[in-house]
């Protein structure tokens, strides 16, 4: 119901005291996505760009920053989606627990794959599949897919197999 997502987002950017910027982070998440969802990437970008809070924290920009991964995915721009994907892996040390951080983790793995760099691939993604609990499903869910592509190409069915099987 992207109407009423735009209207709550809308209305908790208004309301929600600048301290709080976790919670205003997610609504900027989810405003940014309606507005791609309509295809407006624009309006999608600024809303993560075009901080209102007087003195963001770094958390929070970073946080806008590795947001954005999901509008350039949706673009299907890949030099993009990985320099955006790299800030945020960049930025691991300060926020080691962040589902966005993993994920942007995913992305830069995917971002390998998709240019036949499977090495490097990996290197990013098997972290996923390798601890699933501390990853957000979706990134642990497409590592697997990938990891288990690169078995495969690899030769190494027993282990693409066992890799399916534990997701």
């Amino acid at each position: 119901d992207l109407v009423h997502t735009l209207e709550a987002g809308e209305q908790a950017l208004r309301e929600l005291p600048a301290e709080w910027w976790y919670i205003r982070a997610t609504a900027r998440i989810f405003l940014s996505v309606a507005f791609q969802s309509l295809s407006e990437p624009a309006r999608a970008y600024a809303i993560l760009t075009e901080l209102d809070e007087p003195n963001p924290p770094d958390d929070y920009e970073t946080l806008m920053v590795c947001a954005q991964v999901f509008i350039r995915w949706a673009e299907a721009d890949l030099s993009g989606l990985v320099q955006v994907a790299n800030h945020g892996v960049s930025r691991a040390a300060h926020f080691p627990e962040s589902e966005l951080i993993k994920l942007c983790r995913f992305f830069v793995g995917f971002c390998h794959y998709q240019r036949n760099e499977l090495a490097q691939a990996e290197a990013f993604l098997s972290e996923a599949v390798t601890f699933p609990y501390t990853n957000h499903a979706a990134a642990v869910l497409n590592s697997a897919v990938l990891m288990a592509r690169i078995r495969l190409l690899q030769g190494r069915t027993d282990e693409a197999e066992q890799i399916v099987n534990g997701a």
